[in-house]
């Protein structure tokens, strides 16, 4: 810790939390992001992608880091939803029209 005050410039000691001649905080508390709160944003980000992306939003502000991980984490599987989406429209819809059939499938997955 700097031994000037950040807001007013004036001297203060290392075990002080608050200036004297302003009245600031010296350390800002910073919130502790523990285990839980990863837990759960991945939770979200991995089953509902567009909730996660909601709940950034006014989580942003009280736990930057969390927020900011739900929110990579809700862009990356919502990309993987929709890329699972879309396989599975083009495999039906190639069972459909004959390109593959139930024996070939096999064949591919087992390949």
């Amino acid at each position: 810790m700097n031994n000037y005050c950040p807001h007013c410039g004036a001297a203060v000691t290392e075990d002080q939390k608050i200036c004297i001649e302003c009245g600031k905080k010296l350390v800002p508390d910073a919130k502790k992001e523990g285990f839980f709160g990863y837990l759960f944003t991945t939770i979200v980000a991995v089953i509902l992608p567009i909730i996660g992306m909601i709940i950034y939003i006014p989580l942003r502000k009280g736990r930057p880091r969390t927020a900011r991980y739900l929110l990579i984490m809700s862009i990356i599987f919502l990309i993987l939803w929709i890329l699972i989406i879309l396989f599975f429209i083009w495999f039906g819809l190639s069972i459909l029209i004959g390109i593959f059939t139930p024996q070939t499938d096999m064949i591919l997955f087992l390949i």
